[in-house]
């Protein structure tokens, strides 16, 4: 039988272990959130003590050839939500899948979407209906080195461009594979996050997050000169 949707929640951190997570803890992602949820083990990583645990991954599986990773999440202390569940684990419930399609109305996109633990864990806030989905080391993409930047900048200057403006710097073809998914998830991701802003959920991201390219500077694309608006 599957978990329930959590309720009561209206600020939820989500804490992982990509860049933009590094650094931010003991105590910095639960100040002013109702609940910090986190993905696999990061709690272990970061010394915290998370609400929630999200660990898509088969328990049973993984038991074999990481006793320690599993271990740190089976004896949390605090509720699992995970693919499989076993009396060995009783804090492990298997997660609201069908709850949550439902609720979101992902229909044929839902086996799409649900590609990454991340992804589900946002999927679940969403379906609890939450008012902010705080996102911390949750990043699918590679950050930028300052160096690549410049040298990408200064290629179009190479080329012929005369006074480029400084967005230039993320197109070019030298730094554009720097930008790659880690692993499977970045834009599944963003279809969700779209959906949240649609149900006007606000969206926290830490300044050095490369989801939605927050590590960016700002600009609109195109102009030479930015708009004021």
């Amino acid at each position: 039988m599957e978990a329930k949707i959590p309720t009561g929640v209206k600020t939820v951190a989500i804490a992982a272990l990509s860049r933009s997570g590094w650094g931010r803890w003991p105590g910095y992602v639960p100040m002013g959130a109702d609940a910090v949820w986190c993905i696999n083990n990061a709690h272990a990583s970061y010394h915290i003590k998370p609400d929630l645990i999200v660990a898509m991954d088969s328990l049973q599986r993984d038991v074999k050839l990481h006793p320690q990773y599993v271990r740190e999440i089976t004896t949390a202390g605090v509720p699992v939500l995970s693919s499989v569940v076993s009396p060995k684990w009783p804090a492990v419930k298997l997660y609201p899948l069908n709850a949550v399609i439902k609720k979101i109305g992902l229909g044929q996109f839902a086996r799409h979407v649900l590609d990454n633990t991340v992804n589900y864990t946002i999927a679940l806030a969403i379906a609890a209906g939450v008012k902010e989905i705080r996102l911390y080391g949750c990043d699918f993409g590679h950050g930028y080195e300052k160096k690549d930047l410049a040298m990408s900048l200064y290629a179009f200057k190479l080329d012929g461009y005369h006074n480029p403006p400084d967005w230039f710097k993320y197109y070019n073809r030298i730094i554009q594979p720097a930008r790659a998914f880690g692993e499977p998830g970045g834009e599944s991701q963003h279809f969700l996050l779209g959906i949240a802003h649609q149900r006007g959920i606000k969206i926290v991201l830490a300044d050095d997050a490369t989801t939605l390219n927050n590590d960016r500077d700002r600009f609109f694309y195109g102009y030479q000169h930015q708009p004021r608006l």
